[in-house]
This record gives C-alpha cells, structure tokens and sequence, in this order.
C-alpha cells in the first residue's frame, strides 16, 4: 500500500481537486457580485427616473390645481414660452429656464413648457437629471397635458 491509503482507499483530496474547487466557487462569486451590483445601479436608475416622474406629474397636477385666473395673468393669449414656480408665485419669460428641485439630497431641473395660442393651454414638462449622481450625461423626462382656461368652460 502507497501513502495515504488505508484498507485500498484513498483518503482526503488531491490538491489538483480542492484548486479545482476554489476555482469554481471563484468563478461563482464573481459572477454574482457581477449582478448584484449591476442590479443595485438598475434599481438606483429606476428610482431617479420614478422620482422625475414624480416631479413632473406634480408640476402637471399643481398647474392644473391652480386657479385659472391666476395663470392667464402670468400666461397671456397667445404665449409660447417657459413657466416656472418660484416661492410659491408662477413666473413666465420667452427664454428657456428651468427650476432647480432638490429632493432626497440630488438636484432635478423642471423645465415647463407652454404654448397658449388655442382656447387651451398645452402644457409639457420636462425633468433633466442624472442616472448617477456626479454623471455628466443627463437623462430627460417629459409629460404633457392640455390646460382649458375656466372662461372657456361654459362658452
């Protein structure tokens, strides 16, 4: 009988077995660290475009909230331009701006659209923001409405 063998078996492993092992669950760790972080930046992802989303279906829903008289002293007939809020008071020019939002510590810019050359006001507005924070690509996100004046309500 040769070394290591007791009773005509073997005991134990060959070195060239265990390395084959650890290389194998090598391969398995690294490739679930691979997804884990891959989807843990997916979720983040999703969670900055769901937080624009947010945003801007607020802006829509707090024009649509506003009194209608209100808008029109800002928006005139026959405005194409830029809407904003600032304190609480709608702001309009002709040049393109955006509001500055920050929410959950990361800065969003809410740009609003508007064009009231019919007898309704159409209405988009668009998020810029980062996928990562600190990442120079920005991401757009945009939603529309149409906005009838209330004097047209009963015309």
């Amino acid at each position: 009988m040769g070394p290591g063998l007791a009773d005509g078996r073997r005991r134990g492993a060959l070195l060239v077995e265990v390395m084959l092992a650890v290389l194998v669950l090598a391969v398995l760790v690294i490739g679930g660290s691979a997804f884990m972080f891959h989807s843990r930046a997916t979720i983040a992802e999703q969670a900055r475009k769901r937080q624009a989303l947010d945003l801007a279906n607020g802006r829509l829903e707090d024009i649509r909230a506003t009194v209608p008289a209100t808008l029109t002293n800002v928006v005139a007939k026959g405005f194409v331009g830029w809407l904003g809020k600032t304190g609480g008071v709608w702001r309009s020019a002709t040049a393109r701006f955006a509001d500055d939002v920050v929410q959950n510590g990361l800065t969003y810019g809410v740009e609003t659209a508007v064009d009231y050359r019919q007898t309704f006001m159409s209405v988009t507005t668009t998020v810029i923001y980062a996928v990562f924070p600190g990442n120079a690509s920005k991401e757009r996100l945009s939603l529309s409405t149409l906005y009838l004046p209330e004097q047209y309500y009963y015309q």
